[in-house]
């Protein structure tokens, strides 16, 4: 599944809201900095679930961009990989 932009969004918002409050930016931990609760990343997953697996129109213009011989930027994969990662963070 391709992950959308809004999808990303909504991943990091949920992992910036899990934040430990308080906490020293330049203190380093071994472990995890963030800590996702369970409820937060039941209602991110709820939320990424209710999405479309498949976007017609992103496979539609897809098509046509490989059809003129188009192909995706260096930064365009860049930007698809980084939302898929913080989509499979959560889970």
């Amino acid at each position: 599944m391709q992950v959308a932009t809004q999808q990303a969004a909504r991943a990091l918002a949920a992992l910036r809201s899990t934040r430990p409050r308080g906490a020293s930016r330049r203190r380093r931990r071994s472990g995890p900095r963030w800590v996702a609760g369970p409820l937060v990343i039941d209602r991110a997953v709820r939320e990424i679930e209710a999405m479309p697996r498949v976007r017609r129109d992103r496979v539609v213009a897809a098509r046509a961009r490989l059809l003129a011989g188009e192909h995706p930027s260096a930064d365009e994969v860049a930007a698809m990989i980084i939302r898929r990662s913080l989509c499979d963070h959560l889970g």
